[in-house]
């Protein structure tokens, strides 16, 4: 047999027929948000998507959308990154975050409902009551987190991304006396 363009020793990845972009499908969507994620300005000239952190580095002029960024799981599938630019869903899911009975939205599952096509499309975010992850969503996260492909700060910032450095607690301060 001739040695093709792809090479002798060449097998296609096994992807199950899934995608490492989250891409909700019309009607409702269980959706899991499984770790943390970034948060950003995103803009596409011909094609091609550039990404800052900070609204400083827009070009004057520029049209942009603010851009979440996290890993999820979708109907319980497999953990994929979901790029969130539709304000009605990062405003649901903020007010969520900062409900004092709801709280981080890791801690439960989102029914996102949508609806309409391209222009016309709208998003509804429903809350679901609080509850562990599947089991099957967690063992699939652990592994794909483990794995270097898959820093989201660098999807979407590059190679050079440096992630902020949390805030210390109070039990990680060595320096008080007591």
């Amino acid at each position: 047999m001739a040695v093709s363009f792809l090479g002798a020793d060449y097998e296609l990845p096994n992807i199950d027929g899934g995608s490492r972009w989250a891409k909700l499908k019309d009607g409702p969507n269980t959706v899991r948000i499984l770790g943390e994620g970034v948060h950003g300005y995103e803009w596409w000239i011909n094609k091609e998507v550039t990404r800052v952190e900070e609204a400083t580095d827009i070009p004057n002029g520029q049209e942009h959308k603010h851009f979440w960024m996290i890993p999820v799981s979708v109907d319980y599938g497999p953990t994929q990154i979901w790029t969130i630019t539709q304000a009605t869903i990062q405003r649901a899911i903020s007010e969520l975050d900062q409900n004092k009975n709801w709280g981080d939205a890791i801690n439960y599952d989102l029914t996102i409902t949508r609806t309409g096509q391209q222009l016309d499309t709208s998003y509804t975010v429903v809350p679901n009551p609080k509850s562990p992850v599947a089991k099957s969503v967690k063992t699939d996260y652990e592994a794909w987190a483990k794995d270097s492909d898959n820093n989201i700060g660098e999807i979407a910032f590059g190679t050079d991304y440096t992630p902020p450095t949390p805030p210390k607690t109070d039990s990680e301060d060595d320096d008080l006396p007591f």
